[in-house]
């Protein structure tokens, strides 16, 4: 699903390209940025990064995401990732899976977008609680 146009799937065979419906940016730098910026604001800290930025390369975690479905589907969207983080010290790697069922509210493809986002938000705050829960609840 990484290309330029919105993709919007009709049912289980059938998916439908929207030449005129862009994403602003390339989802390849888009969502790390936007899971950089949504941890950065949950956590409390600048030190967030997202590779391939060099800022990362002293970081206290580094967080390996897999997303296996980002999807628009009828009235929602569906963004299932499975996730790693692994802490500088010797702690054992966390491992998690975020499944993130998000309501398209109103119509228009912005409403698509807007979905998005919010699941994005919410995959961000369920590694930030995995992370807090690494650092003992600090």
């Amino acid at each position: 699903m990484d290309r330029p146009q919105l993709v919007l799937t009709l049912d289980a065979n059938r998916v439908q390209l929207l030449e005129n419906h862009r994403w602003a940016e390339p989802l390849k730098s888009a969502i790390p940025r936007v899971l950089a910026e949504n941890l950065s604001r949950v956590l409390g800290t600048d030190q967030v990064s997202w590779h391939p930025q060099s800022a990362a390369y002293r970081a206290d975690y580094r967080i390996l995401a897999d997303f296996q479905r980002f999807e628009a589907s009828g009235d929602q969207v569906i963004v299932d990732t499975l996730w790693t983080v692994r802490s500088s010290s010797t702690a054992p790697a966390i491992n998690g899976r975020s499944r993130i069922q998000e309501q398209i509210d109103g119509t228009g493809y912005e409403a698509v977008a807007a979905a998005y986002s919010r699941a994005l938000a919410t995959v961000s705050a369920e590694i930030a609680a995995a992370i807090r829960k690494e650092r003992g609840g600090s």
